[in-house]
């Protein structure tokens, strides 16, 4: 399983190597949709090899202002996934 998070810059994407424990994280199985006419290119953190006992299906859904559905991760627990960081295109 992959998960994305997006982000609108690399600087954010960067800072993100970690997330907070307790803060929920929209995360989506589908690489996040840009705006490619933005000046912005958005990053995503990308979570790979999730742990044993990991089911998405476990945490809330939300929509997003782009109508994409989401699920809200805690911080900590996507802490336990390797990362990696990249552009969207």
């Amino acid at each position: 399983m992959v998960l994305y998070h997006c982000c609108v810059s690399l600087g954010m994407a960067l800072e993100l190597v970690g997330f907070m424990d307790d803060e929920l994280i929209p995360v989506t199985e589908h690489p996040p949709s840009v705006d490619k006419t933005s000046r912005e290119q958005a990053f995503s953190v990308v979570m790979l090899n999730a742990p044993f006992d990991f089911r998405l299906e476990d945490y809330p859904q939300k929509v997003n202002d782009k109508g994409e559905l989401e699920r809200l991760v805690p911080g900590a627990v996507l802490n336990a996934f390797q990362r990696a960081i990249w552009p969207v295109s």
